[in-house]
């Protein structure tokens, strides 16, 4: 399919179905108006199978441009759906208008269940899931609102169908399905209100909750009206079913559109694996029946709506339980993702401060620890000596075995001097084959004696490669120290004696170690 011509084409059956939607509901209730009571019978007859038919044949036309093979399968239930209100529909036409009655039919009645029935099903299969705690939490939403839906359902239309005598229990039976499958309906409404967050994927909540409501008044106002003898052909409600299918209609186009391009469709899509399943629809469904058959069985006589608040109370306080459980997981879930970004923040850290060859501290760590401890001077004066360490002719090294080698030269040179220094001293590299060392509370004279500890193990190393065939190669290293004069304000200027330092060890034949003072 040419998905350029497949979207120009529902953008045009889109506007085509908008119009035609608008055109029927004012031509519909302009015929309500303004014809008088004779016609306005068999207006209602014809127009309400018509708009059935025009949202069969969009719904039908639309499945085929599906590419989801889910949303192929709901929308064929509310394919079929119609098909069976529309046969119950032209039942109710046919006997009103040839045989002129509009007492009950089993088999139109009938077909408004099943229609009633698979309706109810594909509405259910655009509810997301959620998370278990606030699965529960919306459940509890749900009983919360059917208590009331079905408090009010059992005092205004259940007790008085099952107490009507005029009614044989097959009579009765048809006239339940309205009220328990619009307790579906309810539900649907109720899930999809509590769980839609917005998501742009699901674009299509808000529009199908208002034709489900559409579809819920029009049942209930019927229902009702059929209790309280009130009822006829040509009502302002009549429409309201016909709409209902026109408006699913346009959805059907727009979720073809959708799911033209699913590179955009995401996880939290209608019909994709967050629809509800088929065990909890039975489960949910299912106990909201028995709930309401329960209710009828033991409580016909007593006070509804009173039972009706003592569950409320209950299922509100129960509601409140899940809250907290809910609450405390995401409290988890905050505090986890604090910790993780803890570390987070300390690896990043740390790769910052580190050398990434050595994993010795790294020259800007050696610029900010010298600037803190100039700070805590201040208040707490103390000397210090830094000990820069040079290692000799390296570059001999990478020229005649190459960087690898040098490489594994540098980190063995710093694990001697990790090994050769105290806890509370700060080894960093400085720079390529240049190393610094910072002693807190340390003279010249213990300096000495540790830099020269350093150069004499790095003398005796017998330094391994796995990249040359020689057992070992021989280095040495030229050290300066300095160490800090009371009165010396800046720091950095130690770190630049030990530098010179280490030059004069340098110029003075190598593998020494030079003390550099104040001159």
């Amino acid at each position: 399919m040419n998905i350029e011509i497949s979207h120009e084409r529902i953008k045009k059956l889109q506007r085509v179905a908008l119009v035609i939607i608008i055109s029927y509901v004012v031509l519909y209730y302009g015929l309500l108006l303004l014809l008088n009571e004779k016609y306005v019978v068999i207006a209602t007859d014809i127009m309400s199978p018509v708009g059935i038919i025009l949202s069969l044949i969009i719904i039908f036309y639309a499945i085929q441009l599906h590419s989801s093979k889910p949303s192929k399968r709901v929308w064929m239930l509310f394919f079929l759906g119609m098909a069976a209100f529309l046969v119950g529909d032209i039942n109710w036409a046919y006997n009103e208008l040839v045989r002129n009655e509009n007492s009950f039919s089993p088999m139109r009645d009938g077909f408004y269940a099943i229609s009633a029935l698979l309706i109810t099903i594909a509405f259910f299969r655009h509810i997301p899931q959620k998370s278990i705690f606030s699965a529960v939490r919306s459940g509890f939403d749900v009983l919360i609102a059917m208590v009331i839906y079905l408090s009010l359902e059992v005092t205004f239309i259940l007790k008085p169908i099952i107490n009507n005598s005029a009614l044989s229990n097959i009579e009765k039976f048809y006239a339940l399905m309205y009220p328990i499958f619009d307790a579906g309906l309810f539900i649907f409404i109720i899930l999809v209100y509590f769980n839609n967050d917005g998501d742009k994927s699901y674009f299509k909540s808000k529009l199908m909750i208002f034709i489900a409501g559409i579809w819920l008044v029009a049942d209930q106002t019927f229902i009702l009206m059929l209790v309280l003898g009130t009822y006829e052909s040509g009502m302002w409600i009549d429409p309201l079913w016909a709409v209902s299918a026109l408006g699913l209609s346009f959805v059907a186009l727009q979720s073809a559109e959708f799911y033209l391009f699913p590179a955009e469709k995401s996880d939290n899509t209608p019909y994709s694996n967050t629809g509800i399943s088929n065990k909890r629809i039975i489960f949910t469904y299912g106990s909201s029946i028995i709930f309401l058959a329960f209710w009828c069985y033991n409580y016909l006589h007593k006070e509804i709506v009173s039972i009706a608040g003592i569950i409320i109370i209950l299922l509100l306080i129960i509601r409140q339980y899940f809250s907290l459980l809910e609450n405390q997981r995401l409290m988890r879930l905050v505090i986890q993702a604090n910790k993780d970004l803890h570390q987070v923040k300390s690896r990043i850290e740390h790769e910052l401060k580190t050398d990434y060859l050595t994993r010795l501290f790294n020259r800007r760590y050696i610029d900010g620890a010298l600037a803190e401890m100039q700070k805590s001077t201040v208040e707490n004066p103390s000397t210090f000596s830094v000990l820069v360490l040079d290692i000799d002719n390296f570059k001999q090294i990478n020229d005649q075995y190459g960087h690898n080698t040098g490489d594994q030269v540098l980190r063995q040179i710093a694990e001697i001097i990790k090994m050769n220094i105290r806890n509370e001293d700060i080894a960093a590299r400085w720079g390529g084959e240049e190393f610094i060392v910072i002693l807190p509370n340390t003279g010249e004279s213990l300096a000495y004696t540790i830099g020269e500890r350093i150069r004499s193990e790095i003398r005796r190393y017998h330094f391994k490669s796995d990249d040359i065939d020689q057992d070992s190669i021989e280095l040495s290293a030229s050290i300066g120290i300095s160490e800090r004069d009371s009165l010396e304000q800046d720091f950095y200027n130690v770190l630049l004696r030990a530098d010179q330092g280490m030059y004069e060890a340098k110029y003075a034949g190598r593998d020494r170690t030079v003390i550099k003072r104040i001159s």
